[in-house]
């Protein structure tokens, strides 16, 4: 199948889920997430390669990035928590040729959570398909 942004979630959430069955999953951001800990995923950027294009822009490259926002709560969990949580999610990522371009610590614990968020981000031809072998 073509590499769409179900595809890359639906690998990511099998990949994670597999090694994590009781973390909530969702791709809808959710400023206090339902369950904790929490995985947030969400595509966020899908734009045309304007350096692989030929005169006529005709290649059909794209840069395809996603985010990865790990919640954990203070009560139950630590940062410890979160950065391990959050390198499950990377190995998932690096499944499938995805590099990690930042990572950054949103809450701190103040407000009762941590939560870290990553990005990912891949070059993606149109025959470009997964699962990658």
């Amino acid at each position: 199948m073509n590499i769409t942004r179900n595809a890359v979630y639906n690998y990511i959430e099998n990949a994670v889920s597999t090694q994590l069955p009781s973390l909530y999953i969702t791709s809808v951001y959710e400023p206090i997430p339902a369950t904790l800990p929490a995985l947030i995923l969400r595509e966020i950027g899908n734009l045309r390669n304007r350096e692989n294009m030929t005169f006529t822009g005709a290649q059909g490259v794209r840069t395809s990035t996603f985010e990865a926002q790990v919640v954990v709560g203070k009560v139950n969990g630590s940062m410890f928590d979160a950065y391990s949580i959050l390198e499950i999610v990377k190995q998932a990522f690096f499944g499938i040729h995805y590099n990690e371009t930042n990572v950054v610590i949103v809450e701190d614990g103040a407000t009762g959570r941590y939560r870290l968020r990553a990005s990912y981000r891949r070059v993606i031809g149109d025959a470009d398909t997964l699962p990658i072998e």
